[in-house]
């Protein structure tokens, strides 16, 4: 036996798994929620960057927290471990600490955008927003543990398709609206909560529904 094409065969064993198929299933929706979020993030972005340069540096300021309050709540979803008791409780604890961050934001309204810019016009549009940009953590804080709960049952394909309807069906509708009637970074930023909305709306769903807690591996 040529000892070359035992090699080559064994290599090709190596680099075949009953696994692959599986782990496709699961990825490919995977990589389409985590793009659909950046997706609708640029459109978000572009949308405002018609209505002028302090209102895309207000966008970016709020992002700028925003994105760390974000990363608390994904802190927060590494403890859910797929009983649905533990998951109804993370939810509880991550809308409690989006409450906790609504309450200290809030009156913070006035203060955290001069901390971060001199600029009056941005402060100004900052400050327009600064309610909705608080009171909306409640329901990110909702959303983004349900997140990890089915991302953590290997229910992907669901997410990534709420996601796209979330955003194609709510949010770009409701910032072109904004754009053409005038609404400005408001309307935009309105269309954002409307997002986090509808995404819970979906994930209470499935979660009610407890699917979630059979998708995974066979």
């Amino acid at each position: 036996m040529n000892p070359r094409a035992v090699r080559v065969d064994s290599a090709a064993v190596r680099l075949r798994s009953p696994y692959d198929r599986e782990i496709l299933r699961l990825a490919l929706p995977a990589l389409g929620a985590l793009a659909a979020e950046p997706l609708y993030v640029l459109a978000d972005t572009a949308i405002v960057g018609h209505l002028g340069r302090p209102q895309i540096a207000a966008l970016g300021l709020a992002g700028t927290i925003l994105s760390g309050a974000f990363t608390i709540f994904n802190f927060l979803t590494y403890g859910t471990d797929g009983a649905h008791a533990a998951a109804v409780r993370m939810v509880a604890w991550s809308v409690g600490v989006g409450a906790a961050f609504a309450v200290v934001l809030l009156p913070l309204g006035r203060w955290i955008p001069r901390a971060l810019t001199g600029d009056h016009a941005v402060i100004h549009d900052a400050e327009l927003i600064w309610p909705l940009f608080a009171l909306m953590q409640p329901l990110a804080g909702a959303v983004f543990a349900l997140d990890g709960i089915l991302i953590g049952a290997s229910d992907t394909a669901f997410l990534m398709w709420s996601m796209l309807a979330s955003s194609c069906l709510v949010f770009i509708p409701i910032a072109l609206l904004s754009l053409a009637f005038g609404w400005g970074i408001v309307g935009v930023w309105s269309g954002l909560v409307a997002l986090i909305a509808a995404r819970l709306v979906f994930l209470r769903t499935r979660f009610a529904g407890r699917r979630w807690a059979v998708i995974g591996w066979d």
